[in-house]
């Protein structure tokens, strides 16, 4: 009996010991499968960070392209601007060259104005004075007409007396 038992405990602990090794075999292994886990984990982390990488690169090209066109349709929009402003001084130009010349007429035109009523007042003086000369010189004539028939008469008389 202690044979048998001495064989039974031999295969208890070779069965003990295959079972301690086929444990410590699937700790190794499942050490493995983790750090492998673990790896793939990072390289799928790392994988998702560059895809999203990626997307946001695309994303930002898109806006960049997108801001390009905006830009190049605000600097259409300034060109115009600018050349409507270019457009508009240059005839503001003219129509401040347009006034300044009006200014000059207009003060020419007061000049040639205040002349001709200068001119105006001095012959109605002289129309005033002539009227007045005119109306002596009729009173006059008037007279000497009068002095006139008076002397004829006299004469007359004279000549009927002779």
């Amino acid at each position: 009996a202690s044979a048998v038992e001495s064989q039974l405990k031999k295969r208890i602990t070779i069965s003990e010991q295959a079972h301690a090794e086929r444990i410590a075999l699937q700790e190794r292994q499942h050490e493995e499968l983790r750090k492998e886990n673990e790896r793939i984990s990072k390289d799928l982390v790392h994988t998702n960070k560059q895809k999203l990488l990626k997307r946001d690169v695309k994303e930002l090209m898109d806006d960049i392209e997108q801001s390009k066109e905006e830009l190049a349709s605000k600097k259409e929009q300034l060109d115009a601007l600018s050349e409507e402003k270019t457009s508009l001084l240059e005839e503001l130009a003219a129509a401040r060259r347009m006034q300044s010349s009006l200014e000059a007429n207009l003060d020419v035109v007061k000049h040639e104005r205040h002349k001709a009523e200068s001119s105006i007042t001095m012959h109605l003086a002289t129309i005033t004075q002539l009227q007045s000369s005119l109306e002596n010189s009729i009173a006059l004539e008037g007279k000497y007409k009068g002095e006139i028939e008076v002397l004829a008469q006299s004469v007359q008389s004279k000549d009927l007396e002779i």
